[in-house]
């Protein structure tokens, strides 16, 4: 998944989701920022049963080296990234932003 989001990101294919667009103001996260972190991310967990579309779980660094997490689903008939939220990884549930604790 992360080859087609990337794809559809390069191509500024991108939906943000209402939620997303509230937790980034939240977090004082640029969802611009967000999506420049993609290529050099990696998917942490999958969902493959989240409707309408599968969805995963992947950390990035934005430029400034701050640990982000975000959900991104993608639509395949439409080519079109969608991020669902964004947010910092916890320390406490995360080992740095990577592993989850147990």
């Amino acid at each position: 998944m992360l080859k087609q989001l990337n794809n559809a990101i390069s191509q500024s294919q991108v939906l943000v989701s209402r939620h997303a667009r509230e937790r980034a103001k939240e977090r004082n996260i640029l969802v611009s920022q967000v999506g420049e972190s993609i290529p050099q991310g990696e998917i942490l967990e999958t969902y493959p049963d989240d409707q309408p579309f599968p969805s995963c779980l992947i950390y990035s660094q934005l430029s400034e080296g701050t640990a982000i997490h975000s959900v991104w689903s993608y639509d395949p008939i439409n080519e079109v990234a969608i991020l669902i939220t964004v947010y910092y990884p916890s320390s406490q549930e995360w080992i740095d932003g990577r592993v989850r604790r147990r």
